[in-house]
């Protein structure tokens, strides 16, 4: 629930501005060179007090070109990103910031308890965002990686990594069903849990479980968090997605060998 809008709070600090992130030379496509478009927010929730308060963190790296392809690219980063159409770069930033702030405002007068002085940085939420391209791995397909750390209280803060993959010539997002034939998903989450095994020097599922927590929580899925790089796909699974807190970020990452039969064609060249 969203309530208690920023005008209403005090000691604001507002800054939004870009920064150089360097350049990308695809092949066969024109050079694109991305720049961090920034927001940081840091408020006080009550007048004269330190805390309750928060920290609202981005760095979006974006395209500066001024070409089709640029502004295709940074359609599907703010799409990905913000899960919104339609809003250009800064507005979807400030947009997901503000939403970001009600709620940690609501939260912190709801929550807070001014006798537990020594427990005052639990008071002190906190949200950082990360985008950044990766140095190209595979011919006309561009990595990105989006990393999230968030803290509301409590013993440990989160934080979560997700990949783009995103087409050099056209700027579109490169998803599963871009990659995998038709029908072949089962099989490749058979090699997931097999390479699981294999890593974890396990012989059954249920052993996977008891030593690592993995699959406690749910079964493995190919959604559209991977990373296509020159070794093959890195496929990766956030906390809580199917293992508890303790496990970690779970990666695993497959060769475009042992997936050859499961790629479409474009993929198949580099098994």
């Amino acid at each position: 629930m969203l309530a208690a809008s920023l005008s209403s709070c005090v000691d604001t600090k507002k800054n939004q501005s870009d920064n150089a992130m360097g350049t990308v030379e695809p092949e066969a496509t024109e050079v694109i060179t991305y720049k961090a478009k920034e927001l940081h927010l840091a408020q006080n929730v009550i007048e004269n007090q330190e805390t309750p308060s928060y920290k609202i963190d981005f760095e979006i790296a974006y395209a500066q070109e001024e070409t089709e392809l640029a502004q295709e690219i940074n359609k599907t980063i703010t799409s990905s990103v913000f899960h919104t159409d339609g809003l250009e770069a800064e507005q979807a930033i400030q947009h997901m910031a503000d939403s970001i702030a009600n709620e940690f405002t609501q939260d912190l007068r709801e929550g807070y308890e001014p006798d537990e002085e020594s427990f005052k940085n639990q008071y002190v939420f906190e949200w950082v965002m990360t985008g950044e391209p990766i140095e190209f791995p595979l011919p006309n397909v561009q990595g990105y990686t989006i990393r999230r750390e968030v803290f509301q209280g409590g013993p440990h803060g989160s934080h979560d990594i997700f990949y783009l993959n995103i087409d050099r010539k056209t700027g579109k997002r490169v998803t599963a069903s871009d990659v995998f034939v038709e029908g072949s998903i089962p099989e490749v989450v058979q090699l997931m849990k097999q390479k699981l095994l294999t890593d974890n020097q396990c012989e059954t599922e249920e052993e996977l479980q008891d030593k690592t927590g993995i699959t406690l929580l749910g079964e493995l899925f190919v959604e559209n968090n991977f990373l296509l790089d020159t070794d093959g796909i890195l496929f990766i699974f956030n906390p809580y997605e199917i293992a508890p807190y303790s496990s970690g970020t779970i990666s695993i990452r497959l060769g475009f060998d042992v997936l050859k039969n499961y790629l479409k064609p474009d993929f198949q060249q580099f098994a």
